[in-house]
């Protein structure tokens, strides 16, 4: 588990250099992926990598990369590259605990 934390953590801060390297005009630039790749590893951090789960986590975290609830909207406001990976991280986080509330969920429902 450490060494996937480590992962991500180490893709994160690469997003985030190579997004600063850039000029651009405030906005997320769409040719740039390596932001969205950050937060699917971190949605998928800590599971299995079953068809279901990937699936799941990759729903989940495009979700809430398009909603962007309001933590993730704000935070998308940081700026130049901070704003553009930390909304996806925590879009990733998101969907995270939300495969976990589903794992907990399976197993209360079928306990009974």
């Amino acid at each position: 588990m450490s060494g996937n934390l480590f992962f991500v953590c180490a893709f994160a801060v690469c997003s985030i250099i190579c997004i600063n390297f850039l000029k651009y005009d405030g906005e997320d630039p769409s040719y740039i992926v390596i932001d969205e790749l950050a937060g699917m590893f971190i949605a998928m951090a800590g599971h299995k990598p079953t068809l279901l789960n990937i699936i799941s986590g990759f729903i989940l975290f495009r979700i809430f990369d398009i909603i962007k609830p309001y933590p993730i909207r704000r935070i998308e406001r940081l700026k130049r590259g901070y704003g553009v990976v930390a909304d996806d991280v925590l879009a990733g986080l998101f969907a995270n605990c939300f495969i976990w509330l589903g794992y907990l969920a399976l197993r209360i429902f079928t306990a009974v």
